[in-house]
């Protein structure tokens, strides 16, 4: 067991996990914008018809 292929295989894990999680926050932030985006869309919907009906009635 040498001393310097420990760090390597240490390091390479932590790359490794990292990478992952990092891959999870994106895909996450993701799904929660477009999430937004879905729900600001439907407010613009909404506020926009009774717009439309409030000014054709």
């Amino acid at each position: 067991m040498s001393s310097s292929n420990a760090p390597v295989t240490n390091e390479s894990i932590i790359v490794t996990w990292d990478s992952s999680a990092e891959c999870h926050v994106v895909s996450y932030y993701i799904h929660a914008s477009l999430g937004v985006f879905i729900s600001l869309i439907a407010t613009i919907a909404v506020v926009g018809n009774s717009l439309v009906l409030y000014v054709y009635t």
